[in-house]
């Protein structure tokens, strides 16, 4: 059958754009907190709410944002890699969330360009990127693998 007959799939489409979305978010951010690792241990021992955390959370969250855009490129992980983003962008909201209602002093909020945003803007994008990992989690639920 010619391609240009060939029934389009978009529920697959709409998955793979999001998860091609979180593959670059999870890749980006991750080793982008690994190749500048003194400061990403720096800016977290500044957060009031992780200071006491800041050591484990440097050395645990960016190669585990990593695992995580790894899971995105199998299919038969990728619905758990769904739900861990879910997971893990609605935590990371919450985080800035109380950052901004009750933190005096704001640290830099990341590392590379999304650095560039304020932290209102942070929550933003946070807010839509957990909503993406929520409807790709439950586009992937009932799907063959």
């Amino acid at each position: 059958m010619p391609i240009f007959l060939k029934k389009i799939n978009y529920k697959e489409i709409i998955i793979e754009l999001i998860a091609a979305i979180f593959i670059v978010l999870w890749f980006y951010t991750g080793i982008t907190k690994i190749m500048d690792f003194d400061e990403t241990k720096v800016q977290m021992s500044r957060s009031p709410f992780i200071h006491d955390f800041s050591t484990f959370l440097a050395y645990t969250v960016p190669p585990f944002e990593v695992l995580v855009g790894i899971l995105f490129i199998f299919k038969k992980t990728k619905h758990l890699a769904f739900l861990i983003s879910f997971i893990l962008m609605f935590a990371f909201t919450g985080y800035i969330y109380l950052m901004l209602t009750y933190a005096y002093d704001l640290p830099c909020s990341c590392g590379g360009i999304i650095n560039k945003l304020n932290w209102e803007q942070h929550l933003y994008l946070n807010a839509v990127l957990t909503v993406l990992a929520t409807l790709g989690y439950f586009l992937t639920a009932k799907r063959k693998s």
